[in-house]
């Protein structure tokens, strides 16, 4: 049964103050500029954004933009928006437009970064956050942006330097503890990997993630109990985490609680309908409490999915499991 690690998410920079964009000097144009105007768009703007109103949001600021053309904080912010709405390229568009204004701007680079890692580009985001703190070696969130990327691309040993580094400047940022924890667990190192999950939680006792991890820890060494209130916490916080529903099944299903892992492996399956590894799990639990029908439905669904992923191998091994099932007698 699979195990997945999760770690914090990236951070975008938002301007929440108003501010007056200089004009630029790296171009010719001449613009008729409405500095009132615009500024009254942009603050609007930021309540709607605030309010969750992101599209009418987008709106304001590309009417402030069109007031004050060289507005590179309206920019950054349409920015922020078009990425929360799931516009990437925009989202860099607009960064790069703030950045032709203002070459210095570093929340434009780590903003951009994390639109080019959502892309997939590694490269290019480690790129933005190393330039960004070029401008500014204080930035921490610049250094745990870094560390995703850094992270994502292999870069262990980089990753972990880059959480360290943040966790230095800001003692009390929660997600770099919490990404340090994870590595520190891959790497062998249980307990460290304990104390900063413990640590994040501390800072941020909503961290479902924190719970999350703290209880694969707690599993690995054998303490299943523990491990379920910590996935049991986690599912408090945020009750559609099918991985933490999956993970207290597993635990539960290693303490020899049949009934509680098909039950925590059917939330999986309200959630994410084609997890084949819940099928899987809950077919193995049904055949040992004497389910074999609905043993035998599960596997079949649960090889019929893996066959759809492509994974032959794991398909093959469920109609082996499949095969010896149905020809034992009842």
């Amino acid at each position: 049964m699979k195990i997945t690690y999760c770690v914090g998410l990236l951070g975008l920079s938002f301007l929440t103050l108003s501010a007056l964009a200089s004009p630029a000097t790296t171009t010719n144009t001449v613009y008729t500029i409405d500095l009132i105007g615009s500024e009254t768009y942009f603050s609007r703007a930021i309540e709607k954004s605030e309010l969750g109103q992101k599209k009418d949001a987008l709106t304001d600021y590309t009417t402030a933009l069109r007031l004050n053309p060289l507005y590179t904080q309206a920019y950054n912010n349409r920015g922020v928006d078009r990425f929360d709405l799931g516009d990437r390229q925009g989202a860099i568009d607009d960064y790069n437009n703030a950045l032709h204004l203002d070459p210095t701007y570093t929340e434009a680079y780590i903003n951009r970064g994390v639109a080019r890692l959502s892309l997939g580009d590694k490269v290019g985001a480690i790129e933005d956050c190393s330039q960004a703190l070029r401008l500014d070696p204080l930035l921490a969130k610049a250094y745990y942006n870094r560390g995703i990327a850094q992270d994502q691309r292999g870069d262990y040993l980089g990753a972990r330097a880059d959480y360290e580094q943040a966790i230095s400047l800001n003692p009390t940022y929660a997600e770099a503890y919490l990404n340090r924890g994870v590595l520190r667990f891959e790497q062998g190192e249980q307990k460290a990997a304990l104390d900063d999950y413990t640590t994040a939680l501390r800072l941020n006792p909503k961290l479902a993630k924190a719970y999350y991890n703290r209880g694969i820890a707690y599993a690995e060494q054998g303490h299943y109990q523990e491990a379920i209130a910590e996935y049991s916490a986690a599912l408090a916080i945020d009750p559609a985490y099918s991985k933490a529903y999956y993970n207290r099944g597993t635990a539960r299903f290693d303490r020899g609680d049949r009934v509680g892992a098909i039950a925590d492996w059917t939330e999986v399956l309200q959630l994410q309908a084609k997890d084949g590894d819940a099928y899987f799990g809950r077919g193995l639990a049904k055949y040992d409490l004497g389910d074999r029908a609905g043993a035998v439905a599960d596997l079949q669904q649960s090889a019929q999915i893996f066959l759809e992923q492509g994974d032959t191998t794991l398909y093959r091994r469920i109609l082996r499991i499949l095969l010896k099932i149905q020809t034992l007698p009842v």
